[in-house]
């Protein structure tokens, strides 16, 4: 008898890049293409399974399957057009108390450009590319998780009133660090 570990081992979920050999659908059903076999969800056998899928005897399949995780495209986001919109709705107040709890300046946080991203709950920053265009936004929950919005590159995060020339540049790991570098003084 094995163990659910040694049949997980075995196991290939069926999926959008490898559907079901036996249903043809992408979802619900596993096969073992070492044993050549296959759990259908949908299409009874005389072996029924213990998920309440039936055992399927598949002739002639191959030994290794490789399975190739389907990426999915994105839609193209127009991520100016959506840091602004929130930029637009953001409370100079809600800044400010942000910038209490993070200890930094108010000013540094508007300065970033950060507004409020009320369709994820979490606290906006334009990322950049050396031109200032706006290539990506990371978000920040209340409780401190970072992720960006879906279809943005990494970027730099960069004070809007960008000093023309300077003698020392100094980088920060992501926007809060460097608000507070600008709130210490460094511009």
């Amino acid at each position: 008898m094995k163990t659910q570990a040694e049949w997980n081992s075995l196991r290939v979920r069926c999926g959008a890049a490898y559907p079901c050999p036996v249903c043809g659908k992408k979802d619900w059903c596993c096969d073992f293409p070492s044993l050549g076999k296959t759990c259908c969800m949908r299409i009874k056998s005389d072996k029924p399974a213990h998920n309440g899928g039936w055992w399927h005897q598949i002739k002639d399949m191959p030994k290794k399957v490789e399975y190739h995780k389907q990426i999915k495209p994105q839609r193209p986001v127009n991520l100016k057009r959506t840091w602004e919109s929130w930029s637009s709705m953001t409370d100079d107040d809600d800044i400010k108390t942000c910038a209490l709890r993070l200890g930094v300046s108010s000013e540094s946080l508007s300065d970033l450009g950060m507004a409020w991203a009320w369709q994820y709950g979490a606290w906006a920053f334009p990322m950049r590319d050396g031109a200032g265009g706006v290539v990506g936004i990371r978000l920040r929950g209340e409780t401190g998780k970072k992720w960006a919005v879906a279809g943005s590159r990494q970027g730099v995060f960069m004070p809007t009133a960008w000093p023309e020339s300077t003698q020392v540049a100094l980088i920060c790991e992501g926007p809060t660090d460097t608000a507070a570098a600008l709130s210490i003084g460094f511009k």
